[in-house]
């Protein structure tokens, strides 16, 4: 089920050195991040939607100045801007003035084009009577608001260098546009495919970070108040992603053949170097496993993975804490024959998830995709040389192990796989597979081949799909 929640965390950027607070949203599909923003509140005594309209006030001044303070200018690319109204004069009288007004033509006259000193020398002759055509400049209320407030916390009478001196001066101004504090959307990453990783080298660690599927998007360093609290956010928010990417590989499998079906796909860690390790999507698909950059958005994307093998000729297990290249909990190992004519090797991908729960899951989808391949395919036969002919070693998911005579197409021997004891290699070429025959007695049977590696974990993989398929609870939940 996917979940819903928001809390309050500190989230430091990728080059930031400090953290900020910011309120953390989990969506069903999104996940976004809130910055605390100061905005400045609407006067309250009038219409709010007369302040978006020009207005036209008219302004008294009974033998006194305008009691306004503005800012801007042409010069400065910026509209004529009442930045102070004084208490008790001209301009507070009409109660339809605020700080943040932009003054648009003073008497008729347009000052819209006026510099700073032309507007002002055009307020300070205007007459007693001047009519003033204003409109509410929203993002200079803010501004003006903080400024001014700067200035006389400070004590100073420094200004700007856009502002002028008061029209009249007078130290008792209405208070300026109130401001307050608001959350303002400042990240959104999508949950589909998304890369959530818990911090590294850390135990009981109480950050995480989440990556966008193409890798445009970052958090950066989400952190909590406690283990408990990260361990609860990375469940919800992996969990949300493990239940979208389910339903987006239900609707790839709904479109492409049964043999092509995707088991399942998640991000890892893949190791690529001594000490570096990098996000890989990890795919099982069919017969094959992929490994890519980032997730594949179309069909075309699956042709071209950063690595690919076939899983029956793959070995997957999870490591022993000390067998792990540093202090990463939870990490395994796919072993994967590379064969050509002349020669062998056994690639390996190191890999590590962030929870015991994501290895056991991954760990199950490999041995049902494996299961599944092994049963697409049947059988398969490998070349080799066994006394010295030329031969076809088969291995039948019914019929078991057996080899023939290239030449005569005759079988040589043949057990069941239930048969097989143990095995050992050379590491090089040669493979000695030790049976139990009809009387009880062990029978060696060496064979040579350019393709011993891939011979070995095909065996490996028929003899766990064998063992699979007799575990009731393993058939329920694969469905085989």
């Amino acid at each position: 089920m996917l979940q819903e929640r928001e809390g309050l965390v500190l989230v430091r950027g990728e080059t930031d050195s400090n953290a900020m607070p910011m309120k953390l949203r989990l969506g069903r599909d999104i996940v976004e991040l809130h910055r605390e923003e100061l905005v400045c509140v609407e006067p309250n005594d009038i219409d709010s939607s007369l302040l978006s309209k020009e207005r036209t006030v008219i302004v008294h001044r009974g033998g006194g100045g305008l009691g306004i303070s503005v800012k801007g200018g042409h010069e400065h690319n910026l509209p004529i801007l009442i930045s102070r109204i004084f208490k008790g004069q001209a301009a507070d009288r009409t109660r339809s003035l605020y700080v943040g007004d932009a003054i648009l033509s003073v008497n008729g006259a347009n000052v819209t084009k006026l510099r700073h000193d032309e507007a002002v020398q055009c307020l300070k002759h205007a007459g007693n009577d001047v009519t003033l055509v204003v409109k509410y400049f929203r993002p200079a209320s803010l501004f003006l608001g903080q400024q001014d407030r700067e200035n006389d916390n400070a004590g100073m009478g420094k200004q700007l260098e856009i502002e002028n001196d008061n029209i009249e001066i007078d130290d008792q101004h209405v208070p300026l546009a109130p401001i307050k504090k608001e959350w303002k959307l400042s990240t959104t990453i999508p949950l589909l495919f998304a890369h959530i990783s818990l911090s590294e080298g850390e135990k009981g660690s109480t950050s995480f970070q989440i990556q966008s599927a193409n890798d445009s998007i970052h958090s950066g360093l989400i952190m909590c108040e406690n283990a408990f609290s990260c361990s609860e956010w990375f469940n919800d928010i992996f969990n949300n992603i493990s239940a979208l990417n389910y339903k987006r590989m239900k609707e790839f499998n709904n479109s492409i053949y049964p043999s092509k079906q995707v088991m399942f796909m998640s991000w890892v860690k893949e190791k690529i170097t001594n000490v570096a390790w990098a996000p890989t999507f990890l795919c099982l698909c069919g017969m094959d496993v992929y490994l890519f950059e980032q997730p594949p958005a179309s069909r075309d994307d699956w042709e071209v993975p950063e690595k690919t093998f076939k899983i029956y000729e793959s070995v997957f297990r999870i490591l022993k804490q000390s067998e792990c290249a540093d202090d990463r909990k939870y990490c395994c190992i796919i072993e994967n024959a590379k064969c050509n004519k002349v020669t062998q090797t056994v690639q390996k991908c190191y890999m590590s998830v962030d929870s015991r729960q994501q290895l056991l899951k991954l760990e199950k989808a490999w041995h049902c995709a494996n299961a599944t391949a092994v049963t697409t395919i049947q059988n398969i036969t490998y070349g080799c040389s066994w006394n010295d002919r030329l031969c076809g070693l088969t291995l039948d998911l019914d019929g078991g192990i057996a080899l023939y005579d290239n030449d005569t197409k005759n079988n040589e021997w043949a057990y069941q796989f239930s048969q097989l004891k143990s095995s050992r290699d050379d590491g090089k070429s040669a493979l000695m597979m030790n049976f139990t025959n009809e009387n009880g007695m062990i029978e060696t049977r060496k064979i040579e081949s350019t393709k011993m590696f891939a011979i070995i974990f095909c065996l490996h993989s028929f003899l766990a799909a064998k063992l699979a398929f007799v575990d009731p609870i393993f058939l329920q939940n694969v469905g085989l």
